[in-house]
């Protein structure tokens, strides 16, 4: 069974309306992502906010601690 579109669609163009960019990294393994948790309580080093990163491609991840936001 095939269904034919509308009278009015079969005119309508399937490109897109602007040339389509590709976005690649110059180096496509190096991707991490990196964020800031919420205030913590205060550690032993005086630590008050955990810092994380994660390792797109080995899905690996690492963490610090930092004595203040500085944003």
């Amino acid at each position: 069974m095939v269904r034919h579109p509308h009278k009015g669609q079969s005119t309508v163009s399937q490109r897109p309306a602007a040339t389509l960019t590709l976005v690649v990294s110059p180096i496509p393994f190096a991707m991490w992502r990196i964020g800031l948790v919420r205030k913590l309580p205060r550690a032993e080093g005086g630590g008050e906010y955990a810092i994380v990163a994660v390792d797109d491609f080995q899905q690996m991840g690492r963490g610090g601690s930092v004595k203040e936001n500085k944003r």
